[in-house]
Parts: structure tokens; sequence; C-alpha cells
């Protein structure tokens, strides 16, 4: 939103609905979670082979592409809960569910960088003629559930009248 420039139309969600729809969101994003997690600890792990042998480019590749899919996914994830129109109350938790992946997301922006920094680190040592494993990890996880629980039991209590 450059400029404050603002390209997309807003959605409405009624109270009434919110319950079912971020039971929805809530299992779409740990789903993203958990595929992100499976490419980087099992599919990146298979795709590099073992130590001392030569990884499988086109296996590398898939996981890349795929690690991007999920990346596009998840800004998707994020501009649709910014979009929706909603109460004071409900507005609050809706503004703590999109930043439930933030951590996800700034590791996918962030790795390939620190990766590239380790493997120049590493290429002197190449020199020596011996073995110079590098780790490599990343980590997702979906941060702010407790904040979105607390945010959405005080929006429940709002509506029933328990404030």
């Amino acid at each position: 939103m450059q400029h404050g420039l603002k390209f997309f139309q807003a959605d409405v969600l009624s109270v009434t609905d919110f319950g079912d729809w971020a039971n929805l969101k809530i299992h779409e994003i740990l789903g993203y979670v958990d595929s992100a997690n499976t490419l980087v600890g099992k599919l990146a792990q298979e795709a590099f082979g073992p130590e001392g042998c030569p990884g499988d480019a086109r296996e590398i590749i898939m996981v890349a592409r795929n690690l991007e899919k999920i990346l596009d996914i998840i800004l998707d994830w994020c501009m649709d809960i910014r979009r929706i129109k909603a109460d004071v109350p409900l507005a609050k938790v809706l503004d703590i569910l999109a930043k439930v992946p933030t951590q996800m997301i700034d590791e996918m922006i962030s790795f390939p960088k620190r990766a590239l920094e380790k493997i120049h680190e590493a290429l002197p040592l190449i020199h020596d003629k011996r073995p110079c494993p590098l780790e490599l990890t990343m980590v997702f996880e979906a941060l702010f559930i407790d904040e979105f629980n607390h945010a959405l039991e005080e929006c429940t209590n709002y509506y029933l009248g328990k404030t």
C-alpha cells in the first residue's frame, strides 16, 4: 500500500459468522506452517542429500518453488484478513489474527541471506580439504495464538454484554 493507495475491495464479516470463519483461517495457517516445516525439515534434507554427497538439483528447486508458493499464499492470507471491515472489538481480533504468520514470513525472507553468509564464511575452509558441514535451519511457528485467544475472549464478552 505505497503512498496510502488502496487497490482492493473490503469484505464484511458478521459477528455470527466469525467463529466458523476464524476456525477455518486458523486451520489454514497451521496447515501452511506444517507444509513449510515438511518442506524444510524433510524434503529439503532429502534433496540436499547425505553429507559428502551431491544433492538433487531438481528436488532442491522443487522445495524452493513450493516455499515460494507457500509464502505467496500466506501473504494473500494476511491481506484477506486485513480487507475485512468489522466493529472495533472484532477488528482487534482480526488485526492479531493477521499477525499470526509474521515469524514465518520473516524467516522465509531472511533465511536465504543468512544461508549465503554461512556458505561464504565456509568457502575458505574448502582449501583445507577437510569436510565442512553446514547447518542451515529454518523454523516456522504460528505466533500470537495466545494473544488471539485473549482478544477473542474479550470480543465474545463484549458482544455478550459481559464487559
